[in-house]
């Protein structure tokens, strides 16, 4: 599953049960998959577990 696409522009903010922290840097970095994300400093395997939920629902509510 890390190598989910993550959807341009998406809201990192708008994903609760990320810290602000974690939040910030995935704006900032702008990872294009959930193994790109998984590589930044600070973020954790629960972080990509709700990333990746989040993005599921996202692409479930699109179609």
């Amino acid at each position: 599953y890390l190598k989910i696409a993550i959807p341009d522009g998406f809201d990192f903010t708008g994903v609760s049960g990320l810290s602000k922290e974690v939040q910030e840097k995935l704006k900032s970095f702008a990872p294009p998959t959930l193994q790109a994300a998984m590589n930044i400093s600070g973020i954790t395997p629960a972080a990509i577990e709700i990333l990746h939920i989040y993005i599921k629902i996202a692409a479930r509510d699109v179609k």
